[in-house]
């Protein structure tokens, strides 16, 4: 057999096998989900082919995951239901939600699964910023913990006995071991001025072939969302602070 045909031979071989490993790793759909950190008591939507579709009911609260196509561009609304009210001769006037776009997201096309944060913008009161961070196995595996700190102080996390210290905007994959129950000691502080102040400190389950999503936000309000009018009444509005969000999947 001439050399040159097993040449030829050789390189359609190493062809093919580098386009089916480039077929493999194509990404062909993004699975995403939305955190939309606001203060106004508002939805949060995207427009379908039948009208809106709601990703998050109120601010802080992380969404199910939706599919979309690699490079989509997505359309993001906030909505706030108009007060109920009536016209003088007592005829009900429509409280239809209001929808206001804050944003475009795209869809990343080099990753699997995303969380894409959407803040508003500190140098633009009426504008909103968005953050991708990706979620895909490859990088954030079953089994870990991921932490994002989005809050405004440095932040000491202790899983067990993994430690991490993050600045403002840093992420961390931690890898901590549960106990026979599946159960993870979480501890969270934040830096203030000389000291560290405990933010979070409880047991949380990681199942098998789950991982586990933890975020650090800065809430202007307190999350005051959260709280009813009789507790407002009885506690009083709550102090703005950091607070500890998690998810797991």
């Amino acid at each position: 057999m001439p050399i040159t045909y097993r040449i030829f031979q050789t390189l359609l071989l190493v062809t093919a096998i580098s386009s089916n490993v480039n077929a493999q790793d194509r990404v062909t759909s993004v699975d995403a989900r939305f955190l939309f950190l606001d203060e106004s008591p508002s939805s949060y939507s995207i427009e379908g082919n039948s009208g809106y579709r709601v990703l998050s009911s109120y601010p802080y609260q992380v969404s199910p995951p939706v599919t979309f196509d690699p490079q989509e561009r997505v359309d993001l609304y906030k909505s706030a239901r108009k007060p109920e009210r009536s016209t003088p001769s007592g005829k009900p006037i429509s409280n239809e939600a209001r929808y206001q776009k804050i944003g475009t997201a795209t869809i990343p096309s080099n990753v699997s699964e995303v969380l894409v944060v959407v803040r508003k913008d500190s140098e633009d009161a009426g504008a909103y910023r968005l953050e991708y961070f990706s979620s895909d196995p490859r990088e954030f595996p079953e089994g870990t913990v991921r932490v994002i700190n989005l809050g405004r102080t440095p932040i000491a996390v202790g899983i067990n006995r993994e430690r991490a210290l993050m600045a403002p905007g840093q992420q961390r994959i931690m890898s901590p071991t549960p106990d026979h129950k599946d159960r993870l000691i979480i501890r969270v502080a934040e830096e203030d001025k000389n000291t560290w102040n405990i933010l979070y400190d409880s047991v949380a389950v990681l199942r098998t072939g789950k991982r586990m999503t933890g975020v650090i936000v800065y809430s202007p309000t307190g999350m005051r969302h959260t709280y009813t009018a009789y507790e407002l009444r009885e506690f009083g509005e709550p102090e703005p602070g950091h607070q500890w969000l998690t998810f797991t999947d």
